[in-house]
C-alpha cells in the first residue's frame, strides 16, 4: 500500500505543481517555488513506479494515461488562467473525490494482488501463467486453426480446444483454444503476434486465480455457544453456528414442516472449488459424485463450503444447514482448483460449463480475483452458457475490502455476488463491497464453523464462507420452484432481506424463511 500511495501522492503533486506553474508563469513566486515542487514530485513519481514493481505491460497503459491527463490539465490551465481560484477548486475536488482514489488502485487490476486483511493458507498465484497452457485465444470465424498453427510453427506451440462443451453450437466458447509453449518466456511475444494477426478475435494469458483467502481461527467459535436446548437441531455442533440464528434457519425448517412443503424436483448444487471430501460423515448422505477425482480435498476449502451449503441436518452428527433433506438438494464437487488452492482461467471456465452440462441448478464459486486480462469477458460467456442450461451462479465478492465490481467472477453479469458480515451484521473488515455490482447480497462470513476433510470441523472466515450460505438457500428455493431465473431469485432474496449495519456496502442480509414464505405466496397467485 505504501508504494501505491506514494505513486498517487507523487503524481497528483506533479500535476498540481505543473498547473500552478502554468497559471502563475508571469509571477516571480510562480516561477521559483513550483520548479522545486515539480522536481521533487517528478522524482517521487518515477521512484513509485519502480517500487510498485510493475511489468512493461503495466507501463504501456499507466504512463500514457498519466501523460494524457497531464496534457488535459495543462490545456485547461492555459484556457482558464484568469480564473485560477475556480481552477484550483475544481482540480482539488476532482483529485479528492475521484482520481486520487483511482490512482492508489492503478496496479490492483493488473499483475499484483491487493493487500488483504486476512492471511491465506496457500501461496497466491494471481497473475501468474499456467505453464501447461499459457495462452487462450478465440479463433476468428473467417480463419482456420491450421492458419494459426502455421503462424506459430517457429515456436513449436501445441494447440487444443480450451473447453469441453455438451452444447457447443449454442456458444462461441467452442472457438477458444489454448496454446502450450515449450519455452514459457515466449508467451508475451506469441500473444502480441496473435493479436496483430487477423486470425483471432480475443487473446489472453491463461492466468491463475485462487480461492478467496480465508482465515483459520483458533477458537471454536467467536461467541459463547448457544444453549443446546434452544436449538431445533440434534446436531452436536449446531450450537457453534451463530449463522443459524441470524438466518433464522429454525423458522425456515418450521415453515417447511408445518406446511408439509415438498420439492417440485430434486436439484443439484455444484461446489466449484478444491474438491470435496465425499466420505465426510456429515456430507455423505447429501453428496452425489460427478467424477471420482473430484471427491477428495487436500486444501479443505471446498469441503468447508460444501458443509455450509448442504451438511446433513438433524442426523446427530456434526453441524446443520438450511437443507432439510436430500429430497430437496444434493451437492456435488467440480474440482477447478489444485491442491495449492489455485487454478487457471481454463480449468475454472471448463468447470462452469461442466457443472451446467451435468445439470447443476446452482453453481457456487468461492474463488476469484482482480479482473485481469479481460477475464470478465470470458467468464460472462461461461455464465451465460450456464444460465441457458438453467443454472444460477453464486460467487464470492472477494476479501480485499474493495469494489467487487472490479473482480471476477464477482463483478460479472447475471451473478449473485455475496458480501460477508459478522454476527452483529457489520460488514466483515475484509469483505469487498457490492455497491456497484448488479446483484449483491449479504450472508454470514466471520467465524463460520463447518466441515473439513477426515470428519473434522473448524472455523474459517471469508466471503468464501458467505457464498455457500446463499448457494444452499438458492438451491432449496429452486427445488420448490425450478423455473426461477437468476434475476427472479435475486429479487426474492433482496426484497425479503433485512438491513445490515452497512447496507450500502453489503446489500441486504438474506432471510431464507421470509424468502420461502414469499415464494409460496407467489406460487399461489
Amino acid at each position: 500500500m505504501f508504494a501505491e500511495t506514494l505513486y498517487a501522492v507523487g503524481y497528483t503533486s506533479l500535476i498540481a505543481s505543473l498547473m500552478i506553474r502554468t497559471v502563475f508563469q508571469h509571477s516571480i513566486t510562480g516561477k521559483k517555488i513550483p520548479d522545486n515542487f515539480i522536481l521533487i514530485a517528478f522524482i517521487t513519481y518515477i521512484v513509485s513506479l519502480f517500487l510498485n514493481k510493475v511489468t512493461i505491460i503495466d507501463h504501456t497503459w499507466i504512463i500514457p494515461r498519466d501523460i494524457l491527463v497531464g496534457l488535459i490539465v495543462w490545456g485547461l490551465s492555459k484556457m482558464f488562467s484568469d480564473h485560477w481560484l475556480w481552477l484550483l477548486g475544481a482540480w482539488g475536488t476532482f483529485v479528492y473525490f475521484h482520481y486520487f482514489e483511482q490512482l492508489q488502485h492503478s496496479f490492483d487490476d493488473r499483475h499484483q494482488l491487493p493487500a488483504t486483511a486476512i492471511t491465506a493458507p496457500y501461496s497466491d498465484s494471481e497473475g501468474s501463467i499456467d505453464s501447461s497452457a499459457e495462452l487462450l485465444f478465440d479463433l476468428n470465424d473467417r480463419h482456420t486453426l491450421a492458419e494459426v498453427e502455421q503462424l506459430l510453427q517457429p515456436y513449436q506451440a501445441h494447440l487444443r480446444p480450451a473447453f469441453s462443451l455438451q452444447y457447443a453450437d449454442e456458444t462461441d466458447l467452442d472457438d477458444y483454444y489454448v496454446v502450450d509453449i515449450p519455452t514459457t518466456t515466449d508467451w508475451e511475444k506469441i500473444a502480441a503476434l496473435l493479436e496483430k494477426s487477423t486470425l483471432t478475435d480475443d487473446v489472453m494469458p491463461n492466468a491463475m486465480m485462487s480461492i478467496s483467502p480465508i482465515e483459520r481461527q483458533q477458537t471454536a467459535t467467536i461467541t459463547p455457544p448457544i444453549a443446546a436446548n434452544d436449538l431445533p437441531y440434534n446436531d452436536p455442533f449446531a450450537n457453534q453456528q451463530w449463522a443459524l440464528q441470524q438466518l433464522h434457519i429454525d423458522q425456515l425448517q418450521h415453515l417447511i414442516n408445518q406446511q408439509h412443503i415438498q420439492p417440485t424436483q430434486k436439484v443439484l448444487l455444484a461446489i466449484l472449488d478444491t474438491g470435496v471430501d465425499a466420505a465426510h460423515e456429515d456430507l455423505q448422505a447429501n453428496f452425489v459424485s460427478t467424477k471420482e477425482q473430484y471427491n477428495k480435498d487436500v486444501v479443505g476449502h471446498g469441503t468447508h463450503c460444501a458443509g455450509i451449503a448442504a451438511a446433513v441436518s438433524n442426523n446427530s452428527v456434526g453441524i446443520a444447514s438450511a437443507i432439510p433433506s436430500n429430497d430437496f438438494v444434493t451437492v456435488t464437487s467440480i474440482k477447478v482448483l489444485g491442491d495449492n488452492g489455485s487454478g487457471s482461467y481454463e480449468t475454472i471456465i471448463d468447470g462452469i460449463t461442466e457443472a451446467a452440462d451435468k445439470g447443476a441448478a446452482v453453481i457456487s464459486m468461492s474463488l476469484g480475483g482482480p479482473d485481469l486480462f479481460g477475464k470478465k469477458r470470458l467468464f460472462n460467456k461461461a455464465i451465460q452458457y450456464a444460465n441457458e442450461r438453467g443454472a444460477i451462479v453464486v460467487a464470492a465478492a472477494g476479501n480485499s475490502n474493495r469494489d467487487a465490481n472490479k473482480y471476477a467472477p464477482a463483478g460479472c453479469k447475471n451473478v449473485i455476488t455475496v458480501a460477508a458480515v459478522d454476527e452483529q451484521l457489520n460488514k466483515a473488515s475484509f469483505s469487498n463491497h457490492v455497491s456497484n455490482v448488479p446483484m449483491g447480497i449479504a450472508a454470514p462470513g466471520v467465524g463460520i464453523y463447518s466441515t473439513i476433510p477426515n470428519n473434522q470441523y473448524t472455523n474459517f472466515s471469508g466471503t468464501s464462507m458467505a457464498t455457500p450460505y446463499v448457494a444452499g438457500t438458492v438451491a432449496l428455493l429452486k427445488a420448490i420452484r425450478p423455473d426461477m431465473t437468476t434475476a427472479e431469485m435475486y429479487r426474492l432474496l433482496h426484497d425479503t432481506g433485512i438491513e445490515t449495519k452497512n447496507t450500502t456496502e453489503t446489500s441486504r442480509f438474506m432471510q431464507p424463511e421470509k424468502a420461502l414464505r414469499l415464494l409460496l405466496q407467489q406460487r399461489e397467485q
